[in-house]
């Protein structure tokens, strides 16, 4: 078959068109093409064959060049702006993120005192910028603060903000990354402190917060809230662990009770089930009358609906109902008023990070807490949990400054 056979006739070329397709010959360096361009540019046929090749490779070229920056800029697989739930988190400001998802900003001169100037507004955010008790999201009064924020959520933004401007350069959006010239927000201090800003919460509130619980009256509701903090505190599960795990995958091995889960990456990792975790677990299939952990149906969720206790329930169900929980509970505890105001925004998360903290106070091995938590760093967990060695090293220096051995 000959090219002109595949090839559909073509009017004459225009010199202007000849000299802009050998430019484009040129830009691809088709070398052994230009090398017989008198030959191509004196045959129709040739020629138009030879428009829809540099076509061709134009596009080919252009595919895997954003394959590469792709590959470069590690963007990964992430569901479509248009497709995100924007019902949670509920701090999240949609307006704020369309506008920046727009990229706009990349028309403006960003320079570095643009960034200085915003690690100055993350160390002290102005009151405007607070958002008011209770208000909803886009009324009025509601803003993306909360209140101020810790020297570590400082250090988290700016990483943030910094990995997507890299993604930027390195996709060919950006020439530069203002953000690699500047230290993090609170970044010197935010080691040192991440210990005492832990989300963990004390023994003593956890005393109190299943006391509370217990005091209601018996329901799905309170059978529930019960199995939350119970189960959560005594395995470390994150919440989609525990709102995707069924009763079939809990397998009784000669170390132990596991629950195969699926967390971050897809990773899959046995948990170990404490006995107060089975405990809970097995109360909570009682009050929802499907017997035992060992004769409940395979399929059934470990968290379900108050409606129908073999249907699974969503992130947004149990977000809710443990925020509610911990704070009616906060409500009523003999605390100090400073941890009742740190607990105020207890979620179910902070029990995963109770967990974490107890295990190593416990004595637990880092690696032993990492296995468990799923971390894929252990300087993560040792990061995380550095209360424990904290309270330790409180405890031997006040021994060492005792008042009898001070003479």
């Amino acid at each position: 078959m000959t090219i002109a056979a595949v090839t559909p006739k073509a009017s004459a070329p225009t010199p202007a068109n000849l000299s802009e397709l050998k430019d484009r010959a040129q830009a691809l360096r088709l070398m052994g093409l230009l090398a017989h361009w008198d030959a191509v540019q004196s045959d129709a046929a040739r020629l138009a064959w030879t428009g829809n090749l540099v076509g061709w490779e134009e596009s080919e070229r252009a595919r895997r060049s954003l394959e590469r920056r792709l590959r470069s800029a590690r963007i990964g697989r992430f569901k479509p702006l248009a497709d995100f739930d924007w019902d949670w988190p509920r701090q999240c400001d949609r307006a704020t993120v369309q506008e920046l998802m727009t990229l706009s900003f990349m028309a403006d001169d960003f320079k570095l005192d643009d960034t200085l100037a915003y690690r100055a507004f993350l160390a002290f955010i102005p009151d405007g910028w607070i958002s008011r008790v209770k208000a909803a999201p886009g009324t009025p009064g509601w803003s993306s603060f909360r209140g101020q924020i810790s020297a570590a959520s400082q250090a988290q933004a700016m990483t943030i903000i910094g990995a997507w401007f890299d993604w930027l350069v390195n996709a060919e959006y950006l020439r530069g990354n203002p953000w690699r010239l500047i230290k993090k927000a609170g970044q010197a201090r935010a080691e040192d402190t991440r210990a005492l800003d832990t989300k963990a919460i004390t023994e003593r509130a956890m005393d109190e917060i299943e006391a509370f619980i217990d005091r209601q009256e018996p329901s799905a509701a309170r059978a529930r809230a019960r199995f939350i903090v119970s189960f959560l505190s005594s395995t470390g599960l994150r919440s989609a662990e525990l709102l995707s795990a069924k009763v079939e995958d809990i397998r009784v091995e000669a170390e132990g009770v596991f629950l195969r889960v699926i967390g971050k990456r897809a990773k899959v990792r046995d948990v170990l089930l404490v006995d107060q975790a089975v405990q809970a677990l097995d109360d909570y299939l009682r009050a929802r009358g499907l017997g035992s952990v060992e004769h409940a149906p395979p399929g059934a969720p470990l968290l379900s609906s108050l409606e129908d206790c073999m249907a699974p329930v969503g992130y947004q169900t149990l977000y809710k109902t443990t925020r509610r929980w911990l704070e009616r509970a906060v409500m009523f505890f003999d605390l100090a008023k400073s941890e009742k105001s740190r607990l105020a925004g207890a979620s179910a998360h902070w029990l995963r990070h109770t967990f974490g903290t107890r295990a190593v106070a416990l004595g637990a091995p880092f690696d032993v807490a990492q296995a468990q938590l799923g971390h894929a760093n252990i300087n993560t967990t040792m990061s995380l949990y550095s209360r424990a060695p904290l309270a330790r090293r409180a405890a031997e220096l006040r021994k060492a400054w005792a008042p009898n051995k001070i003479s």
